[in-house]
């Protein structure tokens, strides 16, 4: 059921015993199970015990039952998105760059059993690829996930993203947090794969009132990702090192400008005659500017590549022997995916 409760009513203690500690699969395998249908989903079963013969059972009261469990799972629903949105609501208020009131806020986080003085930290969730259409896909799956290994929580959904603030159960220290994190990462991978899922995490913060700081760790670890060939799902901003100085420099007017001076050309080049110089020149970075290396790892000629670098001094105007041009191509370059990465979040929220 909804409330991930297993409700017995039947004299038989072997019976209840086993409802409530046996897999769904083992269920239909031994008893006749009825599905409870509320909205187009199946939120529960109704179990008859061994003793009922189901071709004989009466209809008129299996169908009251499920009638009178469909109800209480209506109410239940109605409640539960009261709550939620509730939730919600708060969640966009503490991320909100408008000034809250600290007592009203703090008023709010008492009817959830939270307070202003709890230590919280934000995580920043994408899905690169569409939800596909099975199980993975229902309301509240994947906040099902992060309530597995943080049962205390905020979410709300922002630009395609699924934004949480967990809050860390008293006593749990950082080691046993980040166990919790790793293992959450690893869940969301088991379950959710296809829709390649990466996790942004922002620092531990003393008070919700401060939660809008983690965020925004958060989603700059996320536009970071690119930058390791997105091999972890998970990104801690604390953890990201030098990395950390790249996501604030490109937020800069200074960045931006860097990237454009270097890259700009190549990139309206590519666009407007169908070619991947920029891809060249990355490799070209990766590859130290050995142009033996460059050509193996992108199966061309050696030719090729040298007729590709004379292109790309012509477009750049630039030195490329130049140790200080070279810095500074490789630093366009990761800012470029940066903004990439960026880009590609935005397409993905503005999609229907």
């Amino acid at each position: 059921m909804i409330s991930t409760r297993t409700h017995t009513g039947s004299a038989d203690g072997s019976f209840n015993e086993c409802v409530r500690s046996f897999p769904l699969e083992e269920l239909r395998r031994l008893f006749a199970l009825y599905p409870v249908e509320e909205d187009k989903q199946i939120w529960g079963y109704l179990v008859l015990e061994p003793k009922v013969d189901e071709r004989t059972a009466d209809d008129s009261l299996i169908g009251a039952a499920l009638l009178g469990i469909r109800l209480a799972v209506r109410r239940e629903i109605a409640r539960q998105k009261k709550e939620q949105a509730f939730r919600e609501d708060l969640m966009s208020d503490l991320l909100s760059e408008k000034t809250i009131d600290r007592m009203e806020a703090d008023d709010r986080l008492k009817l959830l059993g939270l307070s202003g003085d709890l230590p919280c930290l934000a995580l920043a969730i994408e899905f690169l690829s569409p939800s596909p259409e099975d199980e993975t896909s229902r309301p509240g799956c994947k906040e099902d996930i992060v309530r597995t290994f943080f049962p205390t929580f905020l979410h709300t959904h922002r630009s395609g993203q699924l934004l949480c603030a967990l809050f860390p159960s008293r006593g749990m220290g950082l080691g046993a947090l980040r166990g919790n994190l790793d293992s959450m990462a690893s869940l969301f991978l088991q379950r959710v794969s296809e829709e390649r899922p990466f996790i942004g995490v922002g620092s531990l913060v003393q008070s919700p009132m401060d939660l809008r700081l983690s965020m925004e760790e958060a989603q700059r670890a996320l536009l970071l990702r690119r930058l390791n060939g997105n091999r972890d799902n998970l990104l801690v901003w604390s953890e990201l090192g030098e990395l950390r100085v790249l996501g604030l420099v490109a937020e800069t007017e200074e960045g931006r400008a860097l990237h454009d001076a270097c890259l700009r050309r190549v990139a309206d080049y590519d666009e407007g005659h169908n070619m991947d110089l920029l891809q060249t020149l990355a490799c070209l970075d990766e590859q130290n500017w050995n142009l033996r290396a460059t050509a193996k790892r992108l199966s061309f000629h050696i030719n090729t590549v040298k007729y590709r670098c004379s292109k790309l001094k012509e477009l750049l105007g630039m030195d490329l022997k130049s140790s200080a041009v070279r810095f500074n191509i490789a630093l366009a370059l990761r800012l470029h995916a940066i903004y990439e990465g960026r880009n590609e979040t935005e397409r993905r929220s503005d999609s229907p």
